[in-house]
């Protein structure tokens, strides 16, 4: 659908989203598919019992809980996340808290790491310029 959201609040429920890009304050996701390329920017919200694929979620509060994420790159600035599985997936997590999360060939890393370093401005470019600077040095 190609639709780019910018809610105050934002409460959907039985249904698809894809190739979409969306920005809530609020409200509720529940028993519904997010499919990519997707993106969620979410701060007081609850995503409960969602399918979550080839999407890149920011929050900064609320809750992620009894879903399922695929190939998803989730930061976590503030919220809580729970009884979710992840395949394929990577977590930078900020602040927050993870509880009953289940992983399979997914890593959480912390705010700090290299892997999480395309939310924070000129930090990619400066990790390739190390990897650039360490094979001239090593090779």
């Amino acid at each position: 659908s190609n639709s780019k959201g910018d809610f105050t609040e934002f409460t959907f429920k039985n249904g698809k989203i894809e190739n979409s890009s969306i920005e809530t304050d609020s409200g509720a996701m529940s028993n519904s598919i997010v499919e990519g390329p997707s993106s969620l920017r979410i701060q007081e919200y609850t995503v409960q019992n969602t399918s979550l694929t080839d999407t890149v979620i920011i929050m900064t509060e609320g809750t992620i809980t009894d879903s399922q994420a695929n190939n998803v790159t989730l930061t976590v600035y503030g919220g809580t996340v729970s009884a979710t599985i992840f395949y394929d997936s990577k977590i930078c997590l900020v602040n927050g808290v993870l509880s009953n999360v289940v992983k399979h060939n997914t890593q959480v890393y912390d705010m700090d790491a290299s892997e999480c370093g395309e939310y924070k401005l000129g930090a990619g470019i400066l990790s390739l310029m190390l990897v650039l600077a360490s094979l001239t040095i090593f090779g």
